[in-house]
């Protein structure tokens, strides 16, 4: 792989050793294949969906250093753009779940290698209202479970976070009524969490469904009826 011009995208609030270390692991890497590479911090919440809305049109590539909240950021800036560049995933969140669907390396020398050796490759991205997505939509316990999260125990534990919060927020999960229109047919079903899934992984984990593919033009959708 060979660019010319390419933008990094990496998290500006982390400690200063962190940023050092991070970077020192994966530029290196990355600029023996790129001609110019320019590398931003990001400082405030919307800063990764700002600068990819106003992306460069010469920037042939965007490598993504972040969770998977980064990458959602970054695919919803570049949506609206009329010559999108390729987009590589340095996975450094909690879960780097989209990574893990894509193959990706979670150690990030070996993920920024991969990037610079491997091949491009076309993926499915969804879209629900005016907001797009590559992993997965949910409502009900899942987004209940994100939004009772404690960021100190998200420092401190990272992806075990997320079952802690789970345990906290299953035994309050209510059931509501959803209603479906999947290829033309109507289904009325009553739920306490809703999937629609493009890639296979949550919270590292990844579910089992052998026929869904990032490359189909399909998505998943997956009812959970009952906590029990």
């Amino acid at each position: 792989m060979s660019y010319q011009k390419a933008l990094l995208i990496y998290n500006g609030n982390a400690g200063k050793k962190n940023i050092e270390k991070t970077l020192g692991s994966v530029v290196p890497i990355l600029s023996q294949s790129i001609d110019e590479l320019i590398i931003k911090p990001t400082r405030r919440k919307d800063d990764a969906y700002q600068f990819c809305k106003t992306l460069d049109d010469t920037i042939d590539i965007l490598f993504v250093l972040g969770g998977d909240g980064t990458v959602h950021e970054c695919i919803n800036g570049i949506a609206a753009l009329d010559k999108k560049p390729a987009v590589g995933i340095l996975p450094g969140g909690t879960c780097n779940d989209f990574s893990r669907e894509l193959g990706i390396p979670q150690n990030l020398q070996k993920a920024a290698e991969a990037l610079v050796s491997g091949k491009k490759i076309s993926v499915d991205v969804c879209k629900m209202n005016d907001r797009f997505f590559l992993n997965f939509w949910g409502i009900g316990l899942i987004t209940e479970t994100s939004n009772n999260i404690n960021e100190t125990e998200k420092a401190l534990f990272g992806k075990i976070s997320y079952f802690t919060s789970a345990l906290r927020t299953v035994s309050s999960a209510q059931p509501f009524p959803v209603k479906l229109n999947i290829d033309g047919e109507e289904r009325e079903d009553e739920a306490v969490m809703l999937l629609v899934m493009n890639g296979q992984y949550i919270g590292t984990n990844r579910i089992p469904l052998p026929d869904a593919s990032i490359t189909d033009g399909l998505a998943d959708i997956l009812i959970c009826r009952s906590t029990l």
